[in-house]
Formats: structure tokens, C-alpha cells, sequence
């Protein structure tokens, strides 16, 4: 089974930097590209035959941006809310009825 990779190649003071890509500490420097190349391409077979590749998921806690509002209507009266309400669908029929607003 093939495993595919990909190399960033850097010319360096005495000759070549081959580095495997998300495997910052595979590599291979050597004074042509094919040899380091070559040294990477053997330093990442080094890497796969002695460990393995384990594939994980953490759970990180998301803040929810809303749970600070929460609430914070509870303690209004229900004539109030309504008032409130009636305001905000007067206020978008307004909006609807001017063409200046997009």
C-alpha cells in the first residue's frame, strides 16, 4: 500500500532541505535535491515503521455567545413584550414600505 506525501524542498547554504509536510521533524539534508529527497523520503519510512498513526477527536466546551441573554425578557410584563413586539413589526412595515432601505 502506497502512502502519499507531499515534501517542501529549500535550497540551503551547502545544498538541499527536504522536509515532509505536517511532519516538521522529517527530513533530510543532503547537496543535491534528489539526495535529500531520497534521506526524507527514508527518514518518513523510519517514522511509520516504528509508531503508528492514530486518528483522535477531542470535545472542546464552545461558549455559547447567547446564553448571557438569556432571559432576559422573563421578568417583563406581557402588555409590555406585546407593546415591544408591535413596536418591531410597525417599525419593519415602515422599512418595508421605503426603498431607500435595501
Amino acid at each position: 500500500m502506497g502512502w502519499h506525501y507531499a515534501m517542501h524542498v529549500s535550497r540551503e547554504a551547502r545544498g538541499y532541505q527536504a522536509t515532509v509536510l505536517g511532519h516538521p521533524g522529517v527530513r533530510g539534508t543532503a547537496p543535491t535535491r534528489e539526495a535529500a529527497v531520497r534521506q526524507a523520503e527514508a527518514a518518513l519510512a523510519e517514522a511509520l515503521a516504528s509508531g503508528e498513526i492514530v486518528a483522535g477527536t477531542i470535545q472542546v466546551p464552545e461558549r455559547n455567545p447567547w446564553v448571557e441573554d438569556a432571559g432576559i425578557w422573563r421578568d417583563v410584563p406581557d402588555e409590555e413584550w406585546e407593546a415591544y413586539q408591535k413596536a418591531i413589526a410597525d417599525y419593519r412595515r415602515e422599512l418595508a414600505g421605503d426603498e431607500s432601505v435595501v
